[in-house]
């Protein structure tokens, strides 16, 4: 698995802003959909915090990482 976070300014919200992003690491026991270039597509889901917390809730209040 790699974790990924980004910080970067919000042109729309005008204030800084950040992201994490879980990257499954691929093992044979799962099933991802081929492109038509051959290559894989990885399933995909966002969460999105609200307005009390900030990206890193979900990783800290869930086992998302499992």
């Amino acid at each position: 698995m790699a974790l990924f976070e980004c910080h970067f300014y919000s042109e729309v919200l005008g204030i800084q802003s950040s992201m994490t992003v879980i990257f499954p690491q691929k093992t044979k026991d799962k099933i991802w959909n081929k492109e038509k270039s051959g290559r894989d597509q990885v399933p995909v889901l966002y969460l999105l915090h609200g307005a009390s917390d900030d990206d890193t809730i979900w990783l800290r209040r869930t086992s998302i990482e499992r």
